[in-house]
């Protein structure tokens, strides 16, 4: 992960099992948000304090890859071409 204000790495990468397409800060910062590939069609939530995972991820989309995470304070969508 790249520190905001220098560019320098923070911490370790984080390894997936396929690619991801899309990620998202939330408006406070606090947590982050990753979208995959055909393999994963998930999304992935991040601690940004410790880069990890906040519990399950989300699923909901079928065989298609995520390609767009919008955010509000309490909302996350998603668009895909799965419809």
């Amino acid at each position: 992960m790249m520190c905001k204000k220098t560019w320098d790495v923070k911490g370790n990468p984080i390894n997936l099992s396929s690619d991801v397409y899309c990620v998202r800060p939330s408006p406070s910062g606090a947590h982050a948000f990753s979208a995959g590939s055909t393999l994963d069609p998930t999304i992935r939530e991040w601690d940004t304090s410790t880069w990890q995972q906040v519990g399950d991820p989300w699923r909901g989309h079928t065989t298609k890859e995520i390609h767009a995470l919008a955010m509000n304070s309490t909302l996350v969508a998603s668009a895909s071409n799965d419809n």
